[in-house]
């Protein structure tokens, strides 16, 4: 069988989405309920060069399963969660870059008062447009989340059932799909092209 350089066969195409599935599974209902409570408390403020320190804005925001997260396979609870924008005002803080415990140069964390109590923050540096970026992160769970994780028992063996049930969807439909393109002259590498077909060179066609 010719194929064309640079092409993927359609039934590799057509397997590939099914294969992540099968390597990593997809835990949809099991991230929703590890989102239950799941809150982040957050800034970013410019770093002024040769400063000592910042006060930042802090903003309480939902920690929540991004819409894209299934379609790419990265539904898996706690680690799925991204912080939502926006949120509610949680007050200022102030963050000095030499308090910091620096794991590489971008990335570090501290422990920050804030409203009385002790909290970790990870820090963040970045630079956008020429300005130097730090932020900050605390995620966090509301009281009634923690219970709530209880349903990870019921969610866990129904996102398991979920993918053998889409597995077996796939196993059972692939080989109907590869009969069809054997009756209609094999797997053809363009639409109305025969198996055996190859594309003539530029300038042969007439």
């Amino acid at each position: 069988m010719t194929m064309l350089p640079g092409r993927t066969p359609l039934h590799a195409r057509f397997a590939l989405p099914f294969l992540a599935l099968a390597l990593g599974g997809c835990a949809v209902t099991s991230t929703v309920v590890s989102s239950i409570g799941a809150r982040s408390l957050n800034g970013t403020a410019v770093l002024p060069s040769g400063a000592e320190g910042v006060e930042l804005a802090l903003t309480d925001a939902p920690r929540s399963m991004p819409s894209g997260a299934v379609l790419h396979f990265a539904a898996i609870p706690y680690s799925s969660l991204s912080t939502e924008p926006g949120g509610e005002p949680a007050g200022r803080l102030l963050v000095k870059p030499a308090e910091v415990r620096w794991a590489n140069p971008a990335q570090g964390d501290v422990t920050l008062l804030h409203e009385g109590v002790p909290r970790r923050f990870d820090v963040r540096r970045s630079t956008v447009r020429g300005e130097d970026l730090i932020t900050v992160e605390s995620p966090y769970r509301r009281w009634y989340g923690y219970p709530a994780q209880g349903l990870l028992i019921a969610t866990l063996p129904l996102d398991a059932a979920i993918d053998v049930a889409v597995l077996g969807g796939v196993l059972v439909s692939m080989p109907v799909v590869y009969g069809v393109r054997a009756l209609r002259g094999g797997d053809a590498a363009e639409p109305g092209k025969s198996a055996g077909e190859s594309v003539p060179p530029d300038g042969a066609r007439r």
